[in-house]
């Protein structure tokens, strides 16, 4: 569905430029099964190689908010689930900030 909603953004403002962003991963207690972290690292993959074929920029938030058992770190956690609290949501912004800065000095990405 990536293909129908850009070409309908393209069709309004051809000089568009499309930055896609990683899905995160769910927070998961360090002994649970986080098969969906799993699916999750499969979409970010595909997502990875469609922007590379189409020639968008992939943005990868997920590295800001993981922690090292490769979940969502609890501190950003609203509800031991997908979202995210506040200091999260700052995390998130960094993410984009940063991205953006290292776009405007001429860098390739994150």
């Amino acid at each position: 569905s990536w293909d129908t909603l850009i070409e309908r953004v393209k069709e309004k403002v051809p000089d568009a430029e499309f930055y896609l962003q990683s899905c995160i991963y769910e927070w998961y207690a360090s002994n649970a099964d986080n098969t969906q972290n799993t699916v999750i690292d499969t979409y970010n993959d595909l997502l990875i190689q469609y922007c590379a074929d189409n020639g968008h920029h992939y943005v990868d938030i997920q590295k800001f908010v993981e922690d090292h058992t490769g979940n969502m770190a609890t501190p950003y956690s609203l509800d031991q689930s997908i979202h995210l609290n506040e200091p999260g949501c700052v995390a998130w912004m960094h993410a984009l900030n940063t991205y953006m800065y290292v776009q405007s000095i001429g860098g390739t990405g994150l």
